[in-house]
């Protein structure tokens, strides 16, 4: 039987396509023939074959079958362990019992059984097929007997047959009785059972497939099979687990609708069961069984199952076979399992592994899923079920669904606690979440509301985090609607769900949950909300809040710890990890404020305050509290770092919009000044991050334009609407001018950050953003900026202001007019200080002072002129310069522009951020100052500092140097801009503008950078030539090429504007190089330098090497030209209107359109001759032109011929040296022409042998013709007769003609020639002048458009006549007068436009500067009389150029005749004389006419005064005997210098003669002096801010005295103390001698020693080292708060820096306050008059500190500020208690109120201070008891409360009573003594010694004043080497509190200095700078001693010294 299940499953092959109808029709149908039966051979296809079976198998079967059992089964299975009864199951003992009990009674199927031999059951079926069903049923039950009986080994036969039969006559097993039998196959028999295990299932797998082959079309099968499956599943699993019946079992599993899982999720054990481990198949798992695995093995068979079997048993469906009573399947199995798990054996024993293994098949059943989940936690925990229970549960996780509410709620109460478990759970959960998105929910939520329960699952967390790994999307959504539904919930469940919410992200480390996503999904609709009641306006509320909560909360949670790390770390990714944290931060504020305007407002409406703090919460604008107070998260520890990354994020355009959008709506809470406030700051703290480039991640990215509109409409004053104005009334649009310069300011900010979007938009189209732009940029806060001054902004701002003005008060008188009916003017006016016009296009706006202060703050602190700056796009930078530029002129140089200067140099570090154009301009501003900058001669220490600073200097000049190079070396557009930059200031018409561009190009292509090893020194920057940098440097630049035509296109106008010759020639020589030397454009630029700047060319060819480069480039280019230009003579040529074009046409066929001008050149080069280099160039040209036959010239516009060569040109060839050229020159001339040309000047002789040989010619060929060509023969004579005196041979033909030989004798008498006459000759007009007359006409008449260049080209030409002194007779100047004056009427216009200024100025000033007036005065006088004679000239200055002419002549023509003869001179002087003594008469009959008297002096004495000449003293007398302004004004305007110092000499001597002046005239004399400004001629008018006043008159000392004196006898001491100032005090000598002489007369009892006193002290407040006087009267103090005084600077600078600097400072601000109040207290000692000065600012600088918490007050330690303060009024008393000092009682008031604020809090801080405070009171009270009851009077109140608060201080009450306070110094002097007498006897005992210092030291502390009893005793302890520390110690807290008493400690500190005790002089040297800041008067001899140590001695003293150094300088505010 070994293939008995084989052929079970062969005989059952399914067919698909089988008729179900023929196979029904079967039963009944005729009999067949048969196939007979297979034989033994058939079946025996496997390794054995067997004899064929008996007749009797039957029988035989059923009598051996139990005696073959024991041995089959020990045989078969004896490996097996044997089974006990006790584990049948209940089920199947009680099935067994009712086998059992039917068989006894007569079972249905039994009892018709009928037993036949199983090889002729086929016959008998078939047979009894046609006689009845019972028949053929009993049979059947027959056949199931016989196998029962034979079941360890069946019949062959009989399956095979039972087999055949279910295959052809299925219909045959589907009675009830034959189910049943076949069923009862597959209960375990009993008898059986209980001896031994059953090994063979054969009998079980044939039952299971022939049923399976019978009903496998149907679908509803018997319930018997539902009901033997679940028998044997919890009973042995007999054929349960069979693989042969997966096909019965499937169908009966698909009922249960159980889904198994994968076997790759089964646990390991299941997995690999195999025979040694478990017998048969009975503790196999039911899903490995059902699953089909291929490793499951029939043990007791031991055959597979083949392939062909498998392939058929897939194709039988598998469904549902029991859905028509599904009721049925679920109680059936429900009541099953109920009953299984509620009886058990034992009680407490385990369950059983088939009942778990039953249920994994029936998961599919809600209620089995429901009984699962209420077990499996106590299933799990068995060691002996917890891998199959592990497969239950995740069996029980797949048929999860949406409907398992209560089923997945038990699973997530499981209390799993070993790692395994929890780990296979979790993988469950996850299977069970990946089915449905509903059971995803389902699940999520369950863990959710389980986490927030009181009874959470301790695996909640940790599932949640694998959740939202496997799903974080839906994830993320769910956690959204729970918290929704918690939001919207009647309890608050906020605290829980920040917990929550934290713990989920701590759990998923800042991964997998997407909260953005989160954030989102938080604000969409909720049906929670729907279910709201309307009216629960608390929930609503509380809603609002607790979003809000949670979005700061998800705001704090994005901050990741790597984002932590990236903060504080470098690493190259931490930009972009920030970048995506900030802008997560960013969109989720965007969130909040889209919630918050769309739909907060709508839904929710929320109170005012809860809105406006819900959304300055979400954008971090609340105090740090209100985000920590619910739970005390963040920690303290992380809070500051939390609440800065989290508000440091960019701020997005949609938020920054939304925000300006609330403010504007009018049903927003959030008003229009909140919403600016708010963007202000938004935009403000976003600006302030600087982490990263803002360029590629701008945090202000803003592209709406609709941002500029939002904020001005935010700032808009609306009136209020129930207000009704006037009808007709139009209220002007104004707006809030706090609001409106906020919106200025924001929107400087934007376009800081966003150029590209709003720059061009902010530039042009808003004036007053425009001006915030360039102050940003120029760093020049004033109105209007430099470039803006010509647009006269300031009248337009005073005009719009007024306007503005009037619109306010009417505005408001019609909105008072309807409320309050108040009359409003300017001084009620509410609005008028808060209103401005609302006209953002408008004219620029000046901001107010306050706006202008704090956009100087924060425009550093906010980068905004650096990024201003680094805008190309518009380029603002340029932009300013340019217009600056123009603002001082088109092509000024001298611009003052310092505010580029400290741009760039702030940004010496990145230059590349500032553009091209600004760096050149600085760097030309940098060669121009250093060249203007003194040479340091001398090596004086004085002098280092100035070294320093040009080395300084010199280094950022190299460092941008290197960074042009850079520049130019590079292809980029900055290269070209450079390049052009420079070149193009080669073409300005200021030759300085030009020298500092080729100097600025000298030192980019020349200065060598890198090779520089030596130090930067201060040496003048060394420039090179042109021809370096130009032709050598540049070419070789390797980025020559791409810079080249941007080079020449820029240099090319330089050639016409250059002035130096070897400039232009190489210019010339680089365009001919790498030019394009093809263009017409260069080819017309080089003709105009032949043509028009002829004396540069001159200059050039004179020079051989110049001439060889002009003439070989010029040659080239020329050639170059024609080259392009030259085409075949027959190609179209567009005829133009083009005058200035001809077309030349050459003999070969070839022709050219070209410029005349260019031809004009090239024949006017050909005149030079070649060069000496190469002459085959120069043949070209000149084969070119001088062809044979010439080539011909035609207008391009006409047609006509054109001239080619005219006469002029003919004139230059026969200047030439070349032959040819003279003889080409006079080809096809005429006579007139020759004659015209021989008058012509600058001709050599052979070039006049040449014109007069072709006279000759002419006289043979047309003798009549030359005759008349000669105007005036006897000229032509003269002419020719000069130049046979030449040497000229030719001509004698000619003068026949003339009548030469005839009229010899009268030309030799009436013209005798000489020298002179053949200059006059010479002088002849230049022919080129000849058509001047009718070009002039035709100028001013015909061509107009081009007279300008005329006039220009006529000025030239004018000027080289006037200059050339060879020229005495200036003609051609003659006939342009003529020609002028006869075209009067036609230069009208050009007169009136001014064309013709410049030319008539330049005859002039020839005019003038010639004695003879170059014989032009009657041309000029006759020119000015007509001018004069026309009205309608209206030129002012064109006459005024005239004017000047007769002016200076008649000048001149006067101081001729005044200096005619000795004897006028004479009675000049006695005129002088006799006037000055009339003016010193005091007649009052003279004053009427005393006017023309001085007028008569002046004119008499020009400069007044002469002290040399005999009236001198008379003189002096007349000037300064009386104040005469008039006179006074005239000697300082009018004289020289000389003259004023003669005048200072002789008015301060100690002449007798001069005794009695009137003091008043000679101080104001002296006062004019030091101001006058002439002296300022040629001056820095900007000062530096330390720069000393100049000694100008140069006093000594007797000038000195006299000058003192004149000032006590004026009596007006305020007004002369500047005088004395900046003149007799420029050294300490002076200085002493003033004091010295004022205190003589104040020894004097006199009426003059109080007004000396008075002197002395102005003196003391303007020079502090004076020393304070020691008689102050009570009007000084009076005095001292009116003037100014020298050292206020320093004392503000000290206070300011005192009180700003916090006091818990940092270690170097901690010294620095040090420093400040030792400069204090020792200016406050020694100059305490001068301290009282600031007195008024010291209670405005503590007020801030005394307004705040006390725990601020503590923990800022500012009660030691109010200490030291009191510590320095200590030191001011008496001056302190005057009258006249102010700020002294608000200050003392500061203090009371100080102490009634802080009286209340714990501790005895204040006690000390109080103390303190009240002794000062004290002493007021005795100094002026007045005064300090007054005060005590109006603090009374206070004072009382103290008293009460501080019993134990009895002072108040000493205070109240008026009694005054007891004396300490009784008690501090016993006490001193004491400790005296301790130290004097501790000497030489160490140890005492420091006891008694050490209680001193403590002493001192609360009483630093007992120090003063031991200042002998301290010097001497520096000498002791134990006590030394402590003596230097104690001296310097006596010190602070005395500084007075440092003279004292000098001579024995300076002693301590020179010892030879090192350590002694290193103690010493580290309290060195504060014994020279507290010695102030000995800091020289300090220093002095200290700087010798370090020369001799070995102690490093640098650090000292310079500690002592910056110490004084700090004090002064250096």
């Amino acid at each position: 039987m070994i293939h008995t299940n084989k052929w079970i499953r062969k005989y059952f092959i399914i067919d698909g396509q089988t008729d179900r109808h023929n196979r029904m029709a079967s039963k009944r149908g005729p009999k067949v023939k048969m196939l007979a039966m297979p034989t033994t051979n058939f079946i025996a296809l496997g390794t054995t074959s067997s004899t064929a079976p008996s007749t009797q198998l039957g029988a035989s079967s059923m009598k051996t079958a139990p005696k073959r059992e024991p041995t089959e089964s020990t045989g078969a299975g004896s490996s097996l362990p044997k089974k006990s009864k006790l584990q049948m199951s209940h089920h199947m003992t009680r099935s067994s019992g009712s086998v059992g009990v039917r068989r006894e009674s007569g079972d249905q199927w039994e009892e018709v059984a009928k037993e036949v031999d199983p090889n002729q059951l086929l016959d008998k079926v078939i047979d009894a097929e046609d006689v009845s069903d019972e028949r053929v049923e009993a049979l059947l039950c027959g056949a199931v007997r016989q196998l029962r009986v034979m079941r360890l080994k069946p019949d062959s036969a009989l399956y095979l047959t039972l087999c055949y039969l279910a295959k052809t006559r299925p219909l045959l097993f589907c009675t009830e009785v034959v189910v049943e039998a076949f069923c009862s196959l597959l209960k375990r028999d009993s008898v059986v059972g209980f001896k031994q295990k059953v090994a063979n299932n054969s009998v079980a797998v044939l039952a299971t497939n022939i049923l399976l082959a019978v009903y496998h079309d149907e679908n509803c099968w018997p319930e018997t099979f539902l009901k033997v499956f679940v028998d044997d599943s919890l009973g042995d699993r007999f054929w349960v687990d069979n693989e042969e019946c997966k096909g019965f079992v499937d169908n009966i599993l698909a009922s249960f609708s159980t889904r198994l899982p994968p076997k790759s999720l089964l646990q390991q054990e299941v997995l690999t069961t195999t025979k040694a481990t478990e017998p048969s198949n009975a503790t196999s798992s039911p899903i490995h069984a059902i699953l089909g695995d291929e490793t499951s093995i029939d043990e007791t068979v031991g055959f597979e199952t083949s392939g062909e079997t498998k392939d058929n048993l897939d194709n039988i469906s598998v469904m549902s076979r029991f859905a028509h009573n599904e009721t049925f399947v679920v109680q059936y199995v429900t009541d099953i399992i109920n009953e299984g798990l509620n009886r058990r054996p034992t009680p407490g024993s385990e369950v059983p592994r088939n009942l778990l293994k039953l249920l994994i098949s029936t998961a599919g059943i809600p209620a089995v899923r429901l009984i699962i989940a209420q077990k499996i936690e106590s299933w799990l925990i068995s060691t002996k079920t917890i891998r199959i229970s592990m497969d239950l549960m995740l069996t029980l996780c797949l048929n999860c669904n949406e409907n398992d509410t209560e089923v997945v709620t038990q699973l997530v109460k499981m209390r799993l606690k070993t790692k395994p478990l929890i780990t296979h759970f979790i993988n469950c959960i996850k299977e069970m979440i990946n089915q449905k998105e509903e059971t995803f929910k389902l699940v999520l939520r369950t863990i959710f509301y389980n986490e927030i329960s009181p009874s959470r699952s301790l695996n909640n967390i940790q599932v949640i985090s694998v959740i939202f790994q496997t799903s974080p999307i839906k994830a993320t959504k769910v956690l959204a609607e729970v918290y929704q539904e918690l939001i919207y919930s009647k309890d608050d469940y906020l605290k829980t769900m920040r917990g929550l919410l934290r713990e989920i992200v701590r759990a998923l480390r800042h991964e997998h949950l997407n909260l953005l996503t989160f954030a989102q999904n938080l604000i969409e609709d909720c049906p929670a909300f729907a279910t709201l009641d309307p009216s629960d306006s608390v929930i609503k509320e509380r809603a609002v809040v607790t979003i809000t909560d949670l979005f700061t909360m998800i705001m704090f949670l994005s901050l990741s710890p790597a984002v932590k790390e990236a903060f504080s770390t470098s690493k190259p990714d931490r930009k972009e990890i920030i970048r995506n944290y900030q802008m997560q931060i960013a969109n989720i504020q965007r969130i909040a404020i889209y919630w918050l305007q769309k739909t907060v407002i709508k839904l929710f409406r929320p109170d005012r305050n809860e809105y406006l703090h819900c959304l300055n919460k979400v954008l971090f604008m609340e105090s740090a509290e209100h985000y920590y107070n619910r739970d005390n998260w963040p920690p303290e520890n992380d809070r500051n770092l939390m609440f800065r990354m989290t508000s440091e994020v960019p701020l997005l355009e949609e938020t920054l919009i939304r925000v300006l959008t609330m403010g504007a709506a009018k049903d927003n809470p959030l008003s229009s000044s909140e919403a600016i406030e708010l963007s202000d700051a938004l935009i403000k703290r976003a600006a302030t991050i600087t982490d990263y480039d803002l360029i590629t991640t701008p945090v202000l990215q803003i592209c709406d334009k609709q941002i500029f509109t939002l904020l001005m409409t935010n700032a808009i004053y609306r009136h209020p609407e129930n207000i009704t104005l006037p009808q007709n009334y139009d209220p002007p649009k104004m707006a809030i001018s706090d609001l409106y310069w906020k919106a200025w300011i924001q929107l400087l900010i934007l376009t800081a950050h966003n150029p590209s979007e709003f720059g061009t938009l902010a530039w042009d189209s808003y004036p007053t953003l425009g001006v915030l732009i360039e102050m940003s940029i120029t760093n020049h806060f004033e109105f209007p900026p430099p470039t803006k001054i010509g647009d006269d902004l300031i009248n337009r701002e005073l005009q719009m202001s007024a306007i503005e003005k009037q619109q306010i008060l009417q505005f408001e008188q019609y909105l008072a007019a309807a409320s309050t009916k108040v009359q409003i003017n300017e001084s009620n006016s509410l609005l008028l200080s808060k209103l401005i016009s609302m006209d953002p296009l408008g004219s620029a706006r000046k901001p107010p002072s306050s706006v202008l202060e704090q956009f100087k703050q924060f425009n550093t602190l906010l980068r905004l002129g650096h990024l201003l700056c680094q805008s190309r796009n518009p380029d603002f930078l340029l932009e300013i310069i340019q217009r600056q530029q123009k603002q001082s002129g088109v092509h000024s140089t001298s611009a003052p522009m310092p505010w580029l200067v400290e741009l760039v140099e702030s940004n010496d570090n990145n230059f590349g951020m500032l553009p091209v154009q600004c760096l050149c301009e600085f760097l030309l501003g940098q060669i121009s100052e250093e060249e203007s900058m003194p040479p340091i001669l001398t090596t004086d220490s004085s002098i280092k500092h100035e070294k320093s600073r040009r080395k300084e200097k010199r280094r950022k000049q190299l460092k941008l140097i290197s960074h042009l190079q850079t520049i130019i070396a590079s292809q980029s557009t900055s290269s070209k801009e450079l390049i052009e930059y420079f070149m193009k200031r080669l073409t300005f018409q200021q030759s300085t503008s030009r020298t500092l561009a080729s100097k600025a190009l000298s030192l980019v292509l020349t200065t060598n950078i890198e090779s520089e090893d030596k130090p930067i020194d201060d040496k003048p920057l060394m420039f090179t030539d042109v021809n370096v940098w130009l032709n050598q440097k540049l070419p070789s630049n390797p980025n020559f090429a791409f810079i080249k035509t941007s080079a020449c296109d820029a240099l090319r106008p330089a050639i016409l504007v250059e002035t130096v010759p070897s400039y232009v020639c190489y210019y010339i020589q680089f365009l001919s190089l790498y030019g394009d030397i093809g263009s017409i454009e260069l080819a017309i630029d080089c003709s105009n330098i032949l043509i028009d700047r002829q004396l540069i060319t001159n200059c050039i060819i004179q020079d051989k090497q110049l001439r060889n480069i002009f003439l070989d480039s010029l040659t080239k280019i020329f050639l170059a030209h024609l080259v392009v230009k030259r085409r075949p003579a027959r190609e179209a040529y567009s005829w133009t209107d083009a005058q200035d074009h001809i077309l030349v046409q050459w003999p070969n066929e070839e022709a050219a359109i070209l410029h005349i001008s260019v031809v004009h050149a090239m024949i006017i080069l050909l005149t030079f001759g070649p060069s000496d280099s190469d002459q085959s160039p120069y043949k070209q040209l000149f084969n070119t032109w001088f062809c044979e036959p010439m080539p011909q010239a035609f207008l391009v516009d006409t047609s006509e011929e054109a001239l080619l060569i005219p006469d002029w040109l003919r004139i230059k060839l026969l200047k030439s040296s070349s032959p040819q050229l003279r003889t080409i020159a006079l080809k096809d001339i005429e006579s007139s022409q020759l004659i015209l040309f021989i008058q012509s000047s600058g001709l050599s002789i052979s070039s006049m042998e040449c014109l007069l040989g072709a006279l000759d010619s002419a006289v043979d060929i047309d003798s009549n013709g030359v005759k008349e060509a000669v105007m005036d023969e006897s000229l032509i004579l003269r002419v020719v007769e000069v130049q046979w005196l030449r040497g000229v041979k030719t001509g004698h033909k000619f003068a026949d003609l003339l009548g030469y030989n005839n009229n010899e004798k009268d030309i030799i008498t009436d013209n005798k020639i000489d020298k002179k006459d053949a200059k006059v000759v010479e002088t002849k007009i230049d022919p080129k002048f000849s058509g001047f007359k009718s070009d002039f006409k035709h100028f001013l008449t015909e061509d107009k458009q081009n007279i300008g260049k005329y006039i220009m080209k006529l000025s030239r030409e004018l000027t080289q006549e006037l200059f050339d002194k060879k020229i005495t007779t200036k003609k051609f100047t003659k006939l342009f007068f003529t020609e002028f004056k006869s075209q009067i009427n036609a230069c009208i216009d050009l007169i009136n436009r001014g064309d013709f200024n410049s030319l008539f100025n330049t005859i002039i000033t020839f005019a003038i500067n010639d004695s003879k007036h170059l014989g032009l005065k009657t041309e000029i006088m006759s020119t000015l009389k007509i001018l004069k004679e026309c009205t309608e000239i209206k030129n002012i200055a064109f006459l005024n150029v005239f004017n000047r002419f007769t002016t200076t002549s008649k000048t001149i023509q006067e101081t001729k005749t005044s200096k005619t003869s000795k004897k006028e001179k004479k009675n000049h002087t006695k005129s002088i004389e006799e006037l000055a003594k009339i003016l010193l008469k005091d007649n009052n009959s003279l004053d009427v006419s005393k006017g023309l008297l001085l007028e008569k002096f002046h004119k008499l004495e020009p400069e007044l005064v002469c002290c040399d000449s005999p009236n001198g003293h008379l003189e002096t007398q007349l000037l300064f005997s009386q104040n005469c302004l008039y006179l006074m004004s005239l000697l300082i305007h009018k004289t020289r210098f000389e003259t004023l110092n003669s005048c200072i000499k002789s008015i301060l001597s100690d002449d007798q003669s001069l005794c009695d002046l009137n003091a008043t005239a000679v101080l104001d004399f002296l006062t004019a002096c030091l101001g006058s400004p002439r002296l300022w001629i040629g001056r820095d008018l900007r000062q530096p801010k330390h720069m000393e006043y100049e000694d100008v008159l140069k006093l000594n000392d007797n000038q000195i005295k006299k000058l003192i004196k004149y000032i006590i006898e004026e009596s007006n001491v305020a007004k002369r103390v500047l005088l004395v100032v900046k003149s007799c005090c420029f050294n300490s000598n002076q200085i002493q001698l003033v004091v010295n002489t004022l205190k003589q007369i104040e020894d004097k009892a006199s009426d003059e020693r109080l007004i000396a006193s008075e002197l002395l002290f102005r003196l003391y407040l303007q020079i502090p080292s004076i020393e304070q006087p020691i008689k102050l009267f009570d009007n000084y103090l009076k005095i001292n708060g009116l003037e100014s005084s020298a050292i206020d600077s320093m004392t503000h600078n000290l206070l300011t820096a005192f009180t700003s600097i916090d006091t818990n400072p940092n270690r170097q601000q901690s010294g620095y306050l040090n420093d400040c109040e030792l400069s204090m207290l020792k200016l406050a000692s020694k100059h305490p008059i001068l301290f009282l000065r600031q007195l008024p600012m010291i209670p405005a600088l503590l007020r801030g500190k005394s307004s705040v918490t006390y725990d601020v007050f503590r923990s800022r330690n500012y009660l030691l500020t109010f200490k030291k303060i009191l510590n320095i009024l200590r030191l001011l008393k008496p001056h302190l208690w005057n009258k006249h000092v102010k700020g002294l009682n608000e200050l003392l008031s500061l203090y009371i109120q100080l102490f009634v604020d802080f009286h209340r809090n714990p501790g005895k801080e204040l006690l000390p201070l109080i103390s303190q405070f009240l002794y000062l009171i004290d002493d007021w009270i005795k100094f002026d008891s007045e005064s300090a009851k007054s005060w005590i009077k109006l603090n009374r109140k206070s004072i009382v409360d103290l008293s009460i608060a501080f019993p134990e201080q009895m002072l108040f009450k000493s205070l109240l009573s008026g009694l005054p306070f007891q004396s300490q110094s009784l008690i501090e002097k016993q006490i001193s003594e004491n400790i005296l007498i301790r130290l004097r006897e501790s000497k030489g005992n160490v140890e005492r010694m420091n006891q008694v210092l050490n209680d001193l030291d403590k002493l001192s502390d609360s009483k630093p004043d007992v120090l003063e009893y031991f200042v002998d005793d301290l010097r001497q302890l520096y000498f002791d080497a134990f006590t030394r520390e402590m003596a230097f110690k104690l001296t310097l807290k006596l010190l602070n509190f005395d500084p007075n008493l440092a003279k004292t400690f000098v001579a024995t500190y300076c002693q301590c200095l020179q010892r030879n005790d090192s350590y002694l002089t290193n103690l010493a040297l580290d309290y060195l700078p504060e014994f020279v800041i507290l010695a102030q008067e000995h800091r020289s001899m300090i220093l002095k001693k200290a700087f010798e140590i370090g020369i001799m001695g070995n102690n490093n003293v640098i650090n000292n010294i310079c500690d002592s150094f910056a110490l004084i300088n700090a004090q002064i505010g250096v």
